[in-house]
């Protein structure tokens, strides 16, 4: 009963988890023309550090923030400024 129990509330905290991230994710025009001009720039850094990603849901823009110190000047400015609102 406790197993059970302990498993609904995984399950609950994920789904809570997974709403706030894709309310976060929810962007603007700006935002998006933003995060396109990041992708071009990021492309080789994206190639390199985050080839095995699957793409959605912000996986890529988490893969290169965990990459940060080791992306191209470039990259890491242009990823800077979308962040901005």
């Amino acid at each position: 009963m406790f197993h059970r129990i302990l498993a609904a509330g995984f399950v609950l905290l994920s789904l809570v988890v997974s709403a706030e991230a894709q309310q976060a994710m929810t962007l603007t025009p700006e935002g998006r023309a933003k995060l396109m001009e990041a992708a071009r720039l990021c492309r080789p850094d994206i190639e390199r550090f985050c080839a095995n990603v699957k793409r959605g849901e912000g996986r890529i823009i988490l893969c290169l923030a965990d990459h940060r110190s080791s992306l191209q000047p470039a990259c890491r400015t242009t990823l800077e400024a979308a962040r901005k609102p």
